[in-house]
């Protein structure tokens, strides 16, 4: 994803009105200098207060006017800014699947590939594994797992666990992420 355009002055811009904390994962307003009536009302009002809301999709984000016009941005993209310094150059992944938690610890630059190794296990998931479905026709567990754009059958199984077991040994192999298939 490319930086914004224009993006050392929103850089900047950014840097002037927001604070980060790492440990917490937090974005929070800073106070805007002056004495103007309406900064001082606005200081009031916002000012050391946490200046994330949440999304359709439970990321968090953050809307920053510049001029008369509002722009909206992903809270991990501005806290990657914030600490490192500039935009972060790929896709974020957070490490835990909290979609909202971002802490410095647990958001990590990715591609998509590496995001698909890291996957939450699918809310209508049967079997609770990924990777291991049941297959009525055999009436056996079917173990497949997929890595860099191809799926491979490992076999059918009595029970999910074992399945379940060749998958994780597939998965291990190939250096997924120790969070792949975990529940949110």
């Amino acid at each position: 994803m490319k930086p914004p355009k224009a993006h050392d002055h929103l850089n900047d811009l950014i840097r002037s009105r927001l604070s980060y904390n790492p440990d917490t994962g937090l974005l929070t307003w800073k106070a805007k200098p002056g004495d103007a009536r309406e900064t001082r009302r606005w200081n009031t009002r916002y000012a050391g207060k946490i200046a994330q809301a949440r999304d359709e999709d439970g990321y968090s984000k953050i809307t920053i006017m510049t001029g008369k016009k509002n722009n909206i941005f992903k809270g991990h993209r501005i806290c990657w800014l914030l600490h490192y310094g500039e935009w972060p150059m790929a896709e974020i992944d957070h490490v835990n699947h909290v979609r909202d938690d971002n802490r410095i610890d647990n958001i990590r630059l990715s591609d998509r590939s590496e995001q698909n190794m890291n996957r939450s296990l699918p809310a209508n998931n049967i079997s609770g594994f990924i990777g291991v479905t049941w297959l009525k026709s055999k009436k056996k567990w079917r173990a497949i797992a997929g890595h860099k754009r191809k799926y491979y059958f490992l076999g059918y199984f009595v029970n999910p666990e074992d399945a379940a077991s060749v998958v994780q040994a597939f998965r291990r192999e190939r250096q997924f992420h120790s969070n792949h298939g975990a529940t949110r």
